[in-house]
């Protein structure tokens, strides 16, 4: 369960809301991003959106989320905070 939450995750990372294809999400994708196709972000906004994404796959769970994270619940709820609309 944990690879899957992992895995989307990484597409949601990478594609924003476009069509996900198997370019490294699945065995036997290359692992290379096509040249161009990788969005250029902030490291405010590609936090943001690990933290969103991570909030997604654990249903809202800030606890999991937390934990999928790698940092604390306390931490979660402080960038929580700071995070633009």
């Amino acid at each position: 369960m944990r690879e899957l939450e992992h895995l989307v995750a990484k597409a949601f990372l990478l594609r924003d809301g476009e069509v996900v294809d198997g370019f490294g999400l699945a065995p036997g994708g290359s692992g290379r991003v096509p040249e161009g196709a990788w969005p250029v972000l902030s490291l405010a906004e590609a936090e943001a959106r690990t933290i969103r994404a991570a909030l997604a796959a654990c249903d809202g769970d800030k606890t999991k989320a937390a934990r999928l994270l790698g940092i604390s619940r306390t931490t979660l709820y402080e960038k929580l905070k700071k995070l633009p609309d």
